[in-house]
């Protein structure tokens, strides 16, 4: 027997169910024949810790090549994991969520690895969530002292790349490498069965959490390699049994991590490690995430993944989540998920509302061109997920332009670049996101001092540029600040005509004075536009 597989349920029968699925189609022979699927043998186990939503009815009807080992009571993970370990017969073992989705080829590839690196006694793949995201418990660093600290008080999430602030979840291994590591994830761990033997199965003490940890730092021990391999990705629907994000959860991982540091440390440093794991308890306690920090989305505020305008979204599973933990977590900027989604839901709005009105035909792709400012040429965009020629030519405009403008006007005006700045970020970091023809033609439109820019002239006067000169695009409309004539009566210039001054230098926004500023103020002022026209003896 090549490959045993052992699956622990506990009440997530759905999930089991196209866990089973992709299981059974990973070690179908392929139809051309060949491969290592073709000859896998391997057997397949789901240990049911007494669910009572029909798993185990469910198992032996749907699928009678599974051993099933149905629990009269919930006799933990690890202990029902050794169960069929001892059952079983397979040269390398794999325990595996239920929650989990494996591609065709994993099996294949894990096992092929193995097999050509005997050093390896357990392998971790690549692990992703339901969204698409990378989940960092792929891989992990044993836990000490210095992890809980770092963890504890936020330093691995603030510095997520970090070799000294992120040893937990290895942010500084690149996720798409392979690396010997310290700790695979029990969601998927593939374990070779000469090196389970030496190293012992799972340790019956830790009921539900850190029992991975334990059995990869024990197989360390024993002088095996674990590694972390990405050449082929799992689904892992993440603690669909467990509320992770709960004080239940906090506490039962916590105390699990008091066990290991209770087995494999001594002396000071376990004492050091249980009290900050401690302290970490009490800190999560102060700050839990309570019952009413979530406010329920309503069904009719949800769309539909089969709704008539093709919209592809992610939808929250709350409305809001106020929760301080949850909160504190946000991976990336000031927003999180449900907060997001808000915010990007305005197009949404849009598409739907521009959809129900009557336009006439010369008008019909409206909605088209107004929903389609926030789609990318990569198809990262929302709210379609539409790429390259599927996006509406002037909808790729609107893009560009829409892009621009919050460049050079964000809601904080520290943040604003020139446009010469925005021009040139657009082109060096985000030219595969926009029509690159259209990137290149609006570059070359608004020239050396796009409309907006704010300059000093030569004559040490403060200006704004007007509009541009497409023939002399060092020469071109301006408006001066000149506190003595009133706003509304500012002097414009066309440097063309003024052969003695120059533009010396572009100024952001920001290093304005107010007065100066308020006066100028690039967004109320300029209408951003390019008439080629303008050069014959017509004004901005």
């Amino acid at each position: 027997m090549k490959l045993s597989i052992i699956i622990v349920n506990y009440n997530v029968r759905y999930f089991l169910e196209q866990a089973l699925l992709s299981v059974r189609k990973a070690l179908a022979p392929p139809a051309g024949g060949g491969g290592l699927s073709g000859g896998l043998v391997a057997d397949v186990w789901v240990v049911d810790n007494n669910s009572v939503d029909d798993s185990v009815q469910m198992v032996q009807d749907k699928f009678p090549e599974v051993h099933l080992i149905a629990n009269r009571d919930n006799v933990g993970f690890s202990t029902a994991n050794n169960q069929a370990i001892r059952k079983s017969e397979g040269e390398y073992v794999l325990l595996l969520n239920p929650d989990t989705v494996v591609e065709e080829d994993t099996f294949e590839k894990c096992i092929a690895f193995m097999d050509a690196h005997p050093d390896a006694g357990a392998l971790g793949v690549r692990m992703i969530d339901g969204s698409g995201k990378f989940l960092p418990e792929s891989k992990r660093g044993f836990p000490s002292p210095w992890v809980a600290f770092c963890r504890t008080f936020g330093l691995s999430s603030f510095f997520p790349k970090s070799k000294l602030f992120n040893q937990y979840h290895l942010g500084y291994l690149n996720e798409h490498e392979i690396h010997p590591v310290d700790v695979l994830s029990g969601a998927f761990m593939l374990l070779r069965r000469s090196a389970l033997d030496k190293a012992g199965l799972l340790d019956e003490a830790f009921f539900m959490y850190g029992e991975d940890i334990d059995l990869s730092y024990r197989i360390k021990l024993a002088g095996y390699e674990n590694y972390y391999f990405p050449e082929t990705t799992i689904i892992h629907y993440k603690g669909e049994s467990t509320k992770k994000g709960s004080l239940n959860y906090v506490r039962a991982f916590y105390q699990a991590m008091i066990i290991f540091a209770q087995k494999h440390f001594t002396g000071r440093k376990a004492r050091l490690f249980v009290a900050m794991l401690r302290v970490a308890i009490y800190l999560r306690a102060l700050l839990a995430d309570r019952p009413e920090h979530l406010i329920a989305r309503q069904e009719h505020e949800r769309i539909a993944a089969d709704n008539p305008w093709g919209f592809k979204l992610d939808t929250p599973r709350h409305k809001y989540n106020r929760g301080e933990l949850y909160n504190l977590g946000i991976a990336r900027g000031t927003l999180n998920a449900e907060e997001r989604y808000q915010i990007n839901d305005h197009i949404v709005q849009s598409i739907m509302m521009l959809s129900q009105l009557p336009f006439p035909p010369h008008l019909r792709n409206v909605p088209e061109l107004a929903g389609g400012h926030h789609e990318k040429m990569d198809g990262s965009g929302y709210p379609r997920h539409l790429k390259g020629d599927q996006i509406d030519p002037l909808a790729r405009l609107v893009a560009l332009v829409n892009y621009y403008d919050n460049l050079c006007n964000p809601g904080d005006l520290a943040k604003a670049l020139t446009p010469h700045e925005a021009l040139s970020m657009m082109f060096a970091q985000r030219r595969n996101k926009f029509d690159g023809q259209a990137l290149q033609v609006m570059i070359r439109s608004l020239g050396v001092y796009p409309p907006g820019s704010v300059v000093r002239l030569s004559n040490d006067a403060l200006a704004l540029v007007s509009s541009v000169n497409p023939v002399k695009p060092l020469r071109p409309w301006v408006t001066v600040f000149d506190p003595s004539v009133p706003r509304d009566e500012a002097i414009m210039l066309d440097l063309e005509q003024e052969p003695d001054i120059n533009i010396a230098k572009a100024l952001r926004p920001i290093h304005l004075p107010p007065e100066v500023y308020e006066y100028l103020s690039p967004r109320k002022r300029v209408t951003y536009y390019f008439d080629s026209d303008s050069r014959q003896g017509r004004t901005p």
